[in-house]
């Protein structure tokens, strides 16, 4: 079982951090923090769009995705989430905030795209908790 700790911080770049964790059983908060001002944004995903952005991010790995495939992943009240492939060897994640159009977005290599699959899939089998 993972816990708050074991992703707090589960990828980060040169500028950029995404993290994860369990909001309840039923939501996963995903976190993006950009290193210049500390500015954040955030979406809740339902088991449902955490299972799709698994199973987009199953599909890249296994080399079959295009950029036009997923324009606008999940979008909620405040938020929206989108990916798409930089080439075949990394995804682009981004996120917009609605209130001021603030975009953040980071590169994901095949190593750090499998490490979110693989999160999700244990948020997925309810093995996953913030404690």
């Amino acid at each position: 079982m993972y816990t708050y700790e074991d992703v707090e911080m589960l990828v980060q770049d040169e500028y950029t951090e995404l993290s994860t964790r369990a909001w309840n059983d039923e939501y996963l908060h995903v976190h993006m923090q950009n290193d210049y001002n500390y500015y954040g944004t955030g979406i809740l995903l339902s088991k449902k769009q955490a299972e799709l952005l698994r199973d987009t991010l199953d599909v890249f790995l296994e080399g079959g995705y295009d950029y036009e495939d997923v324009e606008m992943l999940v979008q909620d009240e405040h938020n929206e989430l989108s990916i798409c492939a930089w080439n075949d060897e990394y995804l682009h994640v981004n996120m917009r905030d609605d209130y001021d159009y603030d975009w953040m977005g980071m590169l994901l290599s095949k190593e750090h795209a499998e490490l979110l699959r693989d999160t999700l899939d244990v948020f997925l089998e309810g093995g996953y908790a913030d404690e």
